[in-house]
């Protein structure tokens, strides 16, 4: 019995102690930053959100028009594709029993 309660007391003890520490180092870890005056009048990279802007358009743009053309192929093929799978699903199940 005695031996039961003292690692009670000793599990007990030393969750407080972790979280002891993890407070203590999340504290120091934490720190914060101040912008400054030169930081507030620098210029922003213009160039640089124009291309930023026209990839994210582009890549838009373009990743649409193949994805419907992805699924329009994928619906004008189904019945072929399906065929296609399920031939070779049964050539698989053949080949299976042939060599049993």
């Amino acid at each position: 019995m005695d031996n039961n309660i003292h690692n009670s007391i000793y599990n007990h003890v030393s969750l407080w102690c972790y979280f002891l520490l993890y407070t203590i180092t999340m504290k120091q870890m934490k720190v914060v930053y101040k912008a400054t005056k030169k930081d507030l009048s620098m210029k922003t990279d213009i160039e640089l959100q124009k291309k930023i802007l026209k990839i994210i358009g582009w890549s838009l743009g373009l990743g649409t028009f193949w994805l419907i053309m992805l699924i329009n192929f994928l619906f004008y093929f189904a019945d072929s594709i399906s065929a296609m799978f399920s031939q070779l699903f049964w050539a698989i199940i053949n080949l299976l029993a042939w060599n049993y």
